[in-house]
């Protein structure tokens, strides 16, 4: 596992879930497709890259998948506003 995922409270997986999806290829392959990067409140987030995905009143997300490069400088950018903003938001 890299070591950027690597969190002081987190445990290897237990074999009884890695049994359970290799009996589910079809749902590996399924989870594995992408990761969708939440933004609460997203939907009012500035957003000049156009990385935003979503149609709701507040969600939004970025879609990554597996194989492509991800917009480093774009997405830390959108990160960070995020970041601002809920902090605002939570009177921080």
């Amino acid at each position: 596992m890299s070591r950027l995922f690597l969190l002081p409270s987190a445990h290897r997986r237990d074999s009884r879930v890695e049994e359970w999806f290799a009996a589910r290829d079809t749902a590996h392959e399924w989870f594995s497709r992408h990761v969708n990067l939440g933004f609460h409140q997203g939907a009012l987030l500035p957003d000049p890259a156009g990385l935003l995905l979503g149609t709701g009143h507040y969600m939004r997300h970025v879609k990554l998948r597996p194989g492509t490069n991800a917009p480093a400088p774009e997405l830390t950018n959108l990160v960070s506003v995020a970041y601002v903003d809920i902090r605002r938001r939570l009177g921080r």
